[in-house]
């Protein structure tokens, strides 16, 4: 831990940004449930306080009383000073008792050349919420190895079962996530198969297209605005959203 007399002796843009990684791990300790015992993070909090170029808020936060929201609020408050934006990536999983007790659903993907490791990251998050079992990736997409992707997971990467693979390895039914299908309130979703998702730029390719029009077809998300298209991600959450209220309702 580095001590209140060195903190003291760093230029300001430093000593505030020592602030943020204590501030992280006085949020980590209450996410966990535990009290703020330790009297060195209740000193770095009053020190907070006593900085002149902070705005009154964030000296009331420093001050006040001390829970996951206000240190969350004050840390914020010093990124604002230091004209730091927050990103998804930036952000911390949540401290959590994983239950290995979770629902898995016949619900799988193939990944079919995702490039942004945001994406990819986000997609995973989400698949966790809604019991997916399996994610197979092609060749081509960005690896969930990549730090963006690991962060944008919020841990959930090692929560899910995935592969590397292509095409020819995958074993039916199918279909996909795309332009010109059946409305998503009319697809009948399966009890267990994968869905094709294609790439930012290009959608499912040629190939996983003829493979899905062969078996279960396309599903497509409606759109009412005046976007052709939605994230790749943000309509992933929508499908498996649909996909598993129906499994789960039988």
């Amino acid at each position: 831990m580095i001590t209140l007399r060195k903190l003291r002796s760093l230029k300001e843009s430093t000593r505030l940004r020592k602030y943020l990684i204590i501030l992280e791990e006085i949020e980590n300790i209450l996410k966990r449930g535990s009290k703020l015992s330790d009297s060195y993070y209740n000193s770095i909090l009053l020190e907070i306080g006593n900085e002149v170029n902070l705005s009154q808020r964030a000296k009331e936060l420093a001050f006040g009383q001390i829970n996951q929201r206000s240190i969350n609020s004050l840390k914020h408050l010093i990124m604002a000073n230091l004209n730091i934006e927050p990103s998804e990536w930036d952000f911390t999983a949540p401290v959590d008792n994983f239950i290995s007790k979770k629902i898995k659903l016949g619900i799988n993907l193939y990944l079919d050349d995702i490039r942004s490791p945001f994406n990819l990251g986000s997609i995973f998050r989400t698949s966790e919420c809604f019991g997916v079992s399996k994610i197979l990736i092609s060749q081509d997409s960005t690896k969930p190895n990549h730090n963006r992707a690991k962060r944008t997971a919020m841990g959930c990467i090692d929560r899910i079962d995935w592969e590397i693979t292509d095409l020819d390895s995958i074993k039916g039914p199918f279909f996909a996530l795309e332009l010109g299908g059946t409305p998503i309130d009319e697809f009948d979703f399966p009890d267990n198969a994968t869905v094709f998702i294609g790439s930012e730029e290009l959608g499912v390719s040629p190939e996983a297209l003829k493979l899905a029009d062969s078996s279960l077809g396309r599903v497509t998300i409606p759109l009412h605005g005046g976007k052709s298209s939605l994230n790749v991600a943000n309509a992933t959450a929508i499908l498996l959203h649909r996909w598993s209220e129906k499994l789960l309702k039988g």
